[in-house]
C-alpha cells in the first residue's frame, strides 16, 4: 500500500474513532430523565477525546516526517517548565497568557 493510501486509511480510521468519542461525549451531556452526569465522568470523556485528538495529530506529523517521537519528547520537556514546574503538565493559564501576548514575566499575579 503506498503512503498516500495508508495515510488516507489511517485518517479514515482515526475519524471513525473521533466520531465514536464524540458520541460518547454527547451521551454524557444528554442523559435520560434530565439527570446530570457526574462532572468527573464528563471531564474524563473530554480528556480522552483530547488525548485521541493529540495522538491523531502526532500520527499525521510523524507519518509526514514533520517530527519524531524523540523530538516531541524533548520539546515537551522544554515546554513543561513554562509554568515553573517540571511536573508533566502545563497550566492552561500559560497558554492563555501567551495568546494575549504576555510573557511569563508580564503575567499579572
Amino acid at each position: 500500500m503506498d503512503s498516500d493510501m495508508f495515510i488516507h486509511y489511517r485518517m479514515k480510521k482515526l475519524k471513525e474513532q473521533l466520531d465514536t468519542k464524540r458520541e460518547a461525549t454527547k451521551r454524557f451531556q444528554k442523559t435520560d430523565e434530565g439527570v446530570q452526569p457526574d462532572k468527573v465522568e464528563v471531564l474524563e470523556g473530554h480528556v480522552e477525546f483530547l488525548s485521541l485528538m493529540c495522538r491523531s495529530l502526532l500520527e499525521v506529523l510523524i507519518e509526514n516526517k514533520m517530527c519524531t517521537m524523540d523530538g516531541l519528547a524533548d520539546l515537551m520537556k522544554r515546554l513543561d517548565m513554562l509554568d515553573g514546574r517540571a511536573d508533566g503538565g502545563l497550566e492552561t493559564q500559560v497558554l492563555k497568557d501567551e495568546m494575549q501576548g504576555n510573557t511569563p514575566d508580564e503575567t499579572p499575579s
